[in-house]
C-alpha cells in the first residue's frame, strides 16, 4: 500500500487520525486520552467552518441534550457558593461539552465508524497484554517459586483493581468498554467483514476478552453482556440463537464460579449488597434535607454521604469517601430533580433520535445499566465513554442525518 504524502497535509486526515487515536487510547491511560482529545479539537478547528456550523445546527438538539448534563455540574458547583464553591468537577466534566462539538460538527463521511471500533478493540487488547504482563512480572519478582505463585493468577490478588493498576483504570469502566466492543463485534454489522475474513483470530480474541472480562470482577460488565446476549437472541428469534444464548449463559455462570472474588460479589448481589444499604442510608438523610428539586450541591452532598457512612458503620466507604456509586442518585442528591432530569433526558433523546438502531442499542442499554451501579460521570473515563459514543451514534444513526 502506497503512502500518499499529500494526504498528510489535509486537515480531514488529521481529524480522522485523531478520532482513531481517541478510540485506541480510550482503554489506556487517562493522561494520553486527554492529550488526544485536545489534538482532536485542534484538527476540528482546521475543518471548514461552514460545514461545522451547518452540522451543529442540524444536531443542535442533541448538543443541547448533552450540554444540559454538563450544565447540571456547573449548577451543583455554584449552588453552595460563596461558602462551599467547588469547581473541580466543572473542569473535569468539560469533555461533555467539547467532544460532542468536535464530533457533531462534521459530516458523516469524515468519521471512520468501523475504524473507531477496530481502534477500540486494538486499545483494549493492548491494555489486556500490558495488564497480564504486569501480573506475570509481579509473580516472577515474588520470593516464591514462579509456577507455585502462578496458581493465584485468577485469584483476587491479581484480578479487579489489582489487574488494571498499571493502567490506573477502574475495572467496571474497562468491562463496559469490553462489552461494548464485543457486542458490536458479535451482534452488529459494522465488523462483519473482519469477522468473516479472520474467523480463527477473531474467535481467539473473543475468548481472551471474555476471560479478561471475568478477571475484572465487574458485575455490571457480566450482567451487561448477558443482557445483550438475551436482547440479541430475542431480536433475531431463532432456535439456534436461543440455544446459543443458553450455552453462553451457562458458560458465564460456570466461569463466575471459578473466580473466587467475582463469585462472592455475585452472591452479595443476590443476598442484598452493602451498596444498596448505603443508598438507603444516604436517601434517608437526604429526605430530611427537603431539597428534592434543587439538590444539595457538591460539598454538602459529600458531607451527607460521609455522615450516612459513619452512622451506618460503612467503614470502607467512609475511609475512601465513596460517592453514591449510582449516577441517577448522584445527580438527584447533588443537583436535585433538576439535575437527574438532564441525564434522563439525554438518554431519552439518544433513544428517540436514533431509534436505537444497530450498535446504538448496545451502547444505550449499557449506559442505562452502568448508571445504576456507578457514578461514571464523576470520572474522566466515564465522561469520555459517554460523550464520545453518544455523539458518534447520533451522527451515524439520527433520522435527519444523511450526509
Amino acid at each position: 500500500m502506497k503512502l500518499d504524502i499529500n494526504k498528510l497535509y489535509k486537515p480531514e486526515e488529521w481529524y480522522k487520525t485523531a478520532l482513531l487515536l481517541f478510540g485506541f487510547t480510550l482503554p489506556l491511560w487517562r493522561e494520553i486520552n486527554v492529550i488526544v482529545m485536545w489534538l482532536l479539537g485542534l484538527s476540528w478547528l482546521l475543518l471548514p467552518w461552514n460545514e461545522k456550523i451547518k452540522n451543529l445546527k442540524r444536531h443542535r438538539y442533541s448538543l443541547i441534550a448533552i450540554a444540559l448534563v454538563y450544565l447540571s455540574y456547573v449548577y451543583l458547583a455554584l449552588i453552595n457558593c460563596p461558602q462551599y464553591c467547588n469547581f473541580d468537577q466543572v473542569g473535569q466534566s468539560i469533555g461533555l461539552l467539547l467532544l460532542p462539538v468536535f464530533i457533531l460538527g462534521v459530516n458523516k463521511q469524515r468519521i471512520p465508524y468501523s475504524g473507531i471500533f477496530k481502534a477500540l478493540g486494538a486499545g483494549l487488547f493492548a491494555g489486556m497484554l500490558l495488564s497480564w504482563a504486569d501480573v506475570l512480572i509481579t509473580i516472577y519478582k515474588r520470593p516464591f517459586p514462579f509456577f507455585h505463585e502462578l496458581q493465584y493468577f485468577f485469584q483476587w490478588i491479581y484480578t479487579g483493581e489489582n489487574l488494571l493498576r498499571k493502567l490506573h483504570f477502574h475495572p467496571s469502566y474497562y468491562a463496559v468498554l469490553l462489552v461494548l466492543f464485543l457486542s458490536v463485534l458479535l451482534f452488529g454489522q459494522t465488523l462483519q467483514p473482519l469477522k468473516h475474513k479472520h474467523k480463527i483470530g477473531i474467535s481467539l480474541l473473543v475468548a481472551l476478552m471474555l476471560l479478561f472480562l471475568f478477571e475484572t470482577n465487574s458485575r455490571i460488565g457480566i450482567i451487561g453482556f448477558l443482557l445483550l446476549v438475551v436482547i440479541n437472541s430475542m431480536k433475531n428469534f431463532k432456535v439456534k440463537n436461543l440455544l446459543w444464548m443458553f450455552m453462553v449463559m451457562g458458560l458465564v455462570v460456570w466461569a463466575s464460579l471459578q473466580f473466587d472474588f467475582l463469585h462472592k460479589k455475585m452472591l452479595q448481589l443476590l443476598q442484598g449488597e452493602e451498596r444498596i444499604f448505603r443508598w438507603k442510608a444516604i436517601g434517608e438523610l437526604f429526605v430530611k434535607q427537603k431539597n428534592w428539586f434543587w439538590g444539595l450541591g457538591e460539598n454538602r452532598a459529600t458531607d451527607l454521604y460521609l455522615e450516612a457512612y459513619r452512622k451506618g458503620g460503612y467503614h470502607t466507604a467512609l475511609k475512601h469517601a465513596y460517592n453514591a456509586h449510582n449516577q441517577y442518585l448522584e445527580l438527584l442528591f447533588k443537583a436535585g430533580i433538576l439535575g437527574i432530569s438532564t441525564f434522563v433526558y439525554a438518554l431519552f433523546h439518544l433513544a428517540r433520535k436514533t431509534r436505537l438502531k444497530q450498535d446504538t442499542l448496545y451502547f444505550w442499554v449499557l449506559m442505562v445499566l452502568f448508571a445504576g451501579g456507578e457514578s461514571f460521570l464523576q470520572r474522566n473515563k466515564g465522561i469520555f465513554i459517554f460523550a464520545f459514543f453518544y455523539s458518534i451514534f447520533v451522527v451515524f444513526y439520527s433520522r435527519n442525518n444523511s450526509k
